[in-house]
């Protein structure tokens, strides 16, 4: 009932459990009104669990009680065992050891490198015979890491045959039950600090194309990719140096041109119209360093690697990005593009650019891998084909 326009009264008293004050819509109700249903609470549901960082327990905090209660008084009841939380020391702490050739546990690393790589059949690991296990801790270092005694993940290294004085690993194995948890991490760090130790320029290995996950895995420890052969990709992360240094107009542009038509001589006969590498004169890198930048790694009298970059409102062009061929597989590439980054960023553009031959698929795939996304295709004058594909990069 209206009294006078003021707000009728609920009949009734609703309890409140926490939920502070009434709803407006309950409060302004007009008419006679019935005493709402109460919210049911699921059962179970304490307080703590609603408001987890009011009420820390000592288990939560990691003071290793070994009862956790509710936070609701003395009197509450314990939570469920199975849903309190458990210290990692429970798990069993992990060793890191080397394998020997007459080692005990060698049936059981077998064993555990059978069940890694039952998803691969064709890789020689899945078939890995004693006989051959020995052999790869004859090669080289051979590392373990053992749970409560037990194998869960090990690896395997020598010296490397394609990339000249680095330390080749593999057959990087982890047992299921103790993946994600990285372990494959602190094998791959341990073989750095031995490589360091022993004097090698840097690590390789080798992988399935098609391990994307493993791709990824490496890529963010710092391995730079390559093209393989047939199904494989060889991944590298060298320790030398591989700071950039800017080109001035007292350096010779000699050395420079002979990295780049080095770099680009297998392009010949390959793509159409040519490069326009063919056109690259010490007077182009001299008009090119007034309206540009060109970075090398390496000394200026021979270096290993270079790109131009030139300004290309909104974007920073990358060009002429070159490699030596003995100096490959060591991310010198990927250098120079984090380096050209950093540039785009101080000289105000958002992203970078660059443009390959249609016919250059492997460095499409490089580009990709670099975080480089295709934008455009286009043609060069008198072609009504596309001749080559725009990437950009988005920084």
């Amino acid at each position: 009932m209206d009294r006078g326009g003021q707000t009728p009264r609920l009949q009734g008293r609703v309890r409140n459990r926490g939920h502070g004050r009434l709803p407006l819509c309950l409060r302004r109700h007009h008419g006679r009104c019935e005493k709402p249903p109460l919210r049911p609470r699921p059962r179970g549901l304490s307080r703590r669990r609603r408001h987890p960082r009011l009420h820390r327990t000592p288990q939560r905090a990691g003071l290793g009680r070994d009862r956790a209660t509710s936070g609701r008084g003395d009197g509450a009841r314990p939570l469920d065992p199975a849903r309190q939380l458990r210290p990692r020391a429970d798990r069993g702490a992990c060793v890191i050891r080397n394998l020997a050739s007459d080692d005990a546990a060698l049936p059981a690393v077998l064993t555990l490198i059978h069940d890694a790589f039952a998803d691969v059949p064709d890789s020689p690991a899945a078939t890995l015979t004693p006989a051959g296990l020995a052999d790869k801790i004859a090669q080289g270092p051979a590392l373990v890491v053992e749970q409560n005694g037990a194998p869960v993940a090990c690896v395997f290294a020598r010296p490397s045959r394609d990339v000249p004085g680095a330390l080749y690993f593999g057959t990087l194995a982890v047992a299921s039950t103790a993946r994600r948890h990285g372990l494959a991490r602190r094998l791959v760090e341990a073989l750095d600090t031995h490589a360091k130790t022993e004097g090698f320029s840097g690590l390789t290995l080798e992988t399935w194309a098609g391990h994307d996950h493993l791709i990824r895995l490496y890529d963010a420890l710092g391995f730079d990719l390559s093209p393989g052969t047939g199904e494989t990709v060889i991944m590298t992360r060298l320790f030398g140096s591989t700071r950039p240094r800017r080109f001035s107009q007292a350096d010779n542009p000699d050395p420079l041109m002979t990295l780049i038509r080095e770099s680009f001589a297998y392009m010949e006969g390959l793509i159409d119209p040519p490069s326009s590498m063919t056109r690259l004169t010490p007077d182009s890198i001299r008009a090119h360093l007034a309206t540009g930048e060109i970075w090398i790694i390496g000394p200026a009298t021979a270096p290993e690697a270079c790109v131009f970059l030139t300004p290309d409102t909104p974007a920073l062009y990358l060009g002429k990005l070159a490699v030596t061929s003995r100096a490959r597989n060591r991310g010198l590439a990927r250098a120079l593009v984090t380096h050209a980054a950093t540039r785009a960023r101080t000289l105000g553009f958002d992203r970078l650019r660059l443009q390959s031959r249609i016919e250059l698929t492997e460095n499409h795939a490089t580009f990709r891998h670099l975080g480089f996304t295709k934008t455009a295709a286009t043609a060069h004058p008198g072609y009504s084909r596309a001749t080559s594909i725009t990437f950009e990069k988005r920084l």
